[in-house]
């Protein structure tokens, strides 16, 4: 079964901002599989069913991005689930706004919601799908929690449809065919 982690900051605060573009491509795999997003616990929302022929694990952690490793980890105890087939969505500053890359394991990078993920796991094998929000003018902070532009939404939605293709294939093929295949600039 591959268990899909999107991060980000659950309320309304933060819906549709950078630092959600986990969250957001979780939801549109929801809708796209029809797997609805109806089970909850304190760390985490999830909905499982079946896409192109496999078992999947929707997940969004309801930690804060900073605490991404708890809901993670708690989800990780079932046996079931591995952190190699588990893929991570984040956004990410240091990509053009668009792009898309997928790793089988790597550093953090400076993102604390894998940072978090890494260190309670204690591994850096962890599949993870980055979508670049592009370079931050300002404060980091501030930017990653600010919305996009109508302009940059239109780039973003894009984005989050290749990337759920890319999901498919992996799902389909395999993460080398995904990454092949999938990792793009903006």
């Amino acid at each position: 079964m591959w268990m899909l982690v999107g991060l980000g900051n659950p309320g309304r605060d933060y819906e549709k901002t950078r630092h959600n573009v986990g969250f957001d491509l979780v939801d549109l795999l929801s809708t796209r599989w029809n797997i609805r997003l109806d089970q909850a616990n304190p760390l985490y929302v999830f909905g499982s069913g079946r896409a192109r022929g496999e078992d999947v694990l929707l997940v969004k952690p309801l930690t804060f991005m900073n605490r991404s490793g708890a809901a993670v980890k708690r989800l990780l105890r079932e046996p079931e689930l591995s952190s190699l087939e588990t893929l991570v969505i984040y956004d990410e500053i240091h990509l053009p706004l668009g792009s898309v890359r997928i790793r089988k394991k790597g550093s953090h990078g400076g993102h604390n919601g894998l940072r978090s993920i890494i260190e309670t796991l204690q591994t850096q094998e962890i599949p993870r799908m980055r979508i670049g929000v592009g370079e931050p003018t300002g404060e980091w902070v501030d930017y990653v929690l600010s919305r996009f532009s109508d302009k940059e939404r239109e780039v973003i939605d894009e984005a989050l449809e290749h990337s759920a293709d890319g999901i498919e294939a992996m799902l389909k093929a395999g993460i080398d065919l995904a990454m092949t295949r999938f990792n793009r600039n903006g």
